[in-house]
């Protein structure tokens, strides 16, 4: 005889798992994970809602150079300091800067020919105050710098002074005696007869168990020079026991390559990678853009190179409660604290290797990082045990078949308690990886998300705001797009009209003009689907009186995985199951579907003109149940789904079933 179990699922926490994990019953993240999260977020209470509808914000198919958004794109955010409610977003397309503010393009750069399309995506950045330093290992870093909403100054980067490398190495031993005037520090070294030209400043000396770099050239006869190894004593050094070290040249270089990434740490700028890929260089403390290395005093300069067995090319540095260096081969860490020159060293903490062109994020005190691969997200975190060290923990595990060699990554912290934090990467097939997480509750949860008739490309978080550039096929024509989360949307690439002062029959969404699957709400109220004239029109149903909204319809899917009850005699599992009813708690809910089954809140009433039947359908809070399910399978799965728009919360689900 079959038994009747009724089982309750009210956590989603740990996302769409691996399929790989779909018969490890033995594990927790069995009971709250799910075979499949399609355009849904899972939410700190444990269930889960429809992603926001994307907000149409502008078409930026026309670029000033004539190249379209494939030739290449990203987002940068930039937060202004002496207003922190002001931020701006960003979008560097070929040789142009557009500019977001508040959902909307207020001005636009141009002339940037340095930036071109192909360069774009190995771009790094970092903020201090009102100032944006963008990096990048084949052009000069630059500065932009804020004026107003439509006022902004893009300039080259000048250094007050860049530290020298021996690129190709050459010694010689002149003619003449030479004195240095001191053993240590900024000294004077004068020769008997005519040695030093303008060329030798930057070179160096070596000579009577010292070394100095020539910083001023005096006259041939005399020049300044600061120790970097102290002399043994003052006395002149014969012609033939001193060497002059040449080939010294500046380290960036238009020749040689520019450094790849750089953060603010410690009151230093440092700046990593590029022409010596696996050296970094700190700044002077307070003096930004001098690199120039002098005798060892705390504040003064300093450049460190990570010498192991392997090659560690940096690709992204960043501020923890170290500085943190990402290499391509291993994530490394100065533990002194403070840095100084005499006073620094690098630790290898794990040999992960990090994915070029994707900058760091951080979450709740972690570093978030795209392994090299593209398969994986890393957090390297502090170990809580006292020891100082970190781990890079998988942050990925148990989903990692969402992770697609990823393009974009970016972060948005949550704004509300019914939100989490996000992560979003954007895959190479256009699709987007999306991971709520609040990480001192543990709550890892990914979804998958994409958007109808078209691929998302770049994403980028304007401090509260997600954007996203997506690529659209319009009338056969391809389109690229900026569009932005909206929590009160119901569509993509959507459009919101007030008719509060002028009711209207007409939607009007000109940028998907002769597009047909264009679905509408108004004034709370599902209108349908239709197809926009040349102008991009249609006429609905019912007038609105108060605001419409059209776009497209996104798909919503959430799996559980197969129900798999524990049985007296043992396992369920390969065991034919029936699911009879289904029980939900729901919130502010429009539109559902269970296993197919379109759920209906409208209740039978009094007749009447006040009867429910004749009351439009509004958002339903509250516990539903429905009932007469058929059909015996071996998994026994609720599909939870949609077949029109309209907003959705699941807080839990129980399933009655027979076994």
């Amino acid at each position: 005889m079959g038994r009747i179990l009724r089982l309750l699922k009210s956590d989603f926490t740990s996302g769409e798992v691996d399929p790989l994990l779909h018969a490890r019953q033995d594990i927790k993240h069995y009971f709250t994970g799910a075979e499949r999260m399609r355009n849904v977020f899972v939410i700190p209470q444990g269930g889960f809602k429809d992603r926001p509808g994307l907000k149409f914000v502008n078409d930026v198919s026309a670029t000033a150079s004539g190249n379209d958004p494939d030739d290449g794109a990203r987002f940068i955010s930039f937060e202004f300091s002496f207003s922190p409610d002001v931020t701006y977003l960003l979008l560097f397309l070929d040789q142009e800067i557009r500019v977001y503010k508040d959902g909307e393009q207020v001005h636009t750069i141009t002339g940037l020919t340095q930036w071109t399309g192909d360069k774009l995506d190995k771009l790094n950045w970092t903020q201090s105050n009102d100032t944006l330093i963008i990096f990048h290992p084949e052009i000069q870093p630059y500065r932009i710098l804020r004026v107003s909403d439509t006022s902004w100054t893009v300039s080259a980067l000048s250094f007050d002074y860049i530290p020298k490398y021996d690129y190709s190495p050459t010694s010689s031993n002149p003619l003449g005696n030479i004195t240095p005037s001191d053993v240590d520090g900024e000294i004077k070294i004068s020769s008997a007869g005519s040695v030093w030209t303008l060329s030798h400043v930057g070179q160096k000396v070596e000579g009577n168990g010292g070394l100095a770099r020539i910083v001023q050239f005096n006259s041939s006869s005399s020049v300044v020079a600061v120790v970097e190894i102290p002399f043994y004593n003052t006395d002149s050094i014969t012609s033939g026991e001193w060497t002059l070290l040449e080939g010294f040249e500046d380290v960036w270089s238009n020749t040689r390559g520019w450094p790849a990434c750089g953060t603010f740490h410690d009151g230093r700028l440092w700046m990593g990678g590029g022409p010596r890929p696996s050296t970094i260089w700190g700044s002077r403390i307070g003096s930004f853009f001098d690199f120039e290395s002098g005798t060892g005093l705390d504040d003064e300069p300093i450049d460190l190179t990570l010498d192991t067995d392997q090659l560690n090319d940096i690709v992204n540095l960043f501020s923890l409660r170290d500085l943190v260096i990402f290499t391509t081969g291993g994530e490394f860490y100065v533990p002194e604290r403070p840095i100084t020159p005499n006073s620094s060293s690098t630790i290898n903490a794990t040999r992960r290797g990090s994915q070029k062109g994707l900058r760091v994020q951080e979450l709740d005190g972690a570093a978030l990082f795209v392994q090299r691969g593209g398969k994986a997200i890393r957090e390297f975190v502090l170990i809580e045990d006292g020891s100082g060290n970190y781990v890079s923990d998988n942050l990925s595990l148990l989903s990692s078949h969402m992770i697609n060699n990823p393009i974009d990554f970016s972060k948005r912290k949550a704004t509300s308690t019914d939100e989490n934090d996000l992560l979003i990467l954007i895959n190479t097939d256009g699709t987007a990886a999306i991971c709520s997480a609040i990480r001192s509750q543990q709550v890892i949860a990914w979804s998958t998300m994409d958007t109808p008739n078209g691929v998302l490309q770049r994403v980028g978080v304007d401090d509260t705001d997600i954007y996203f550039l997506v690529k659209r096929t319009v009338n056969g024509v391809s389109k690229w797009f900026v569009e932005m989360f909206d929590s009160t949307l119901r569509h993509d690439s959507a459009v919101y009209v007030d008719t509060s002062s002028s009711a209207t029959s007409t939607i009007t969404a000109a940028h998907l003009l002769n597009e047909d699957n264009i679905h509408c709400y108004a004034d709370d109220n599902y209108q349908g689907d239709f197809t926009l004239d040349g102008s991009g029109q249609a006429t609905i149903p019912n007038e609105s009186d108060n605001y419409y909204e059209a776009g497209y319809y996104f798909e919503v899917e959430a799996k559980t995985l197969p129900i798999e009850p524990s049985l007296p005699e043992g396992t369920s599992f390969n065991k034919k199951k029936r699911i009879i009813e289904i029980a939900s708690e729901l919130s502010e809910t429009e539109h559902v579907v269970f296993n197919d089954r379109e759920v209906t809140f409208k209740k039978f009433g009094v007749a009447g003109s006040n009867s429910p039947l004749d009351v439009d359908g509004k958002e339903f809070s509250g516990r539903h149940t429905e009932e007469g399910f058929v059909g015996f399978s071996e998994e026994a799965q609720i599909t939870i789904s949609k077949n029109r728009p309209g907003k959705m919360t699941v807080l839990a689900l129980t399933a009655t079933v027979s076994v």
